[in-house]
């Protein structure tokens, strides 16, 4: 699996409930609630595509397909979004 890290144009700032992403250059925002807030944070830690799928399992309580399945479906709307890119893509 392909690594993917925040897109160069997103700014982003943890609530107390949430994490607000924002495409900076047309201020497109969304308010990313739990469990996807903390797979928000384990992308800025540089985790592995499993250890990604592992620790979100563990904080949604998840067994591994539907924790893998959250995971994917999660990075699939950020990447539409425009909020992650591939590692090595300008975004």
């Amino acid at each position: 699996m392909a690594d993917y890290r925040y897109a160069p144009d997103v700014a982003w700032a943890v609530e107390q409930d949430h994490v607000v992403v924002v495409d900076t250059p047309t201020g497109a925002a969304r308010h990313i609630g739990y469990p996807q807030a903390a797979l928000w944070d384990l992308i800025g830690r540089d985790r592995s595509w499993a250890g990604i799928v592992s620790k979100m399992g563990a904080i949604a309580s998840l067994d591994p397909e539907p924790a893998e399945r959250l995971v994917r479906e999660t990075f699939d709307a950020w990447i539409e979004a425009g909020f992650l890119v591939l590692k090595g893509e300008r975004g």
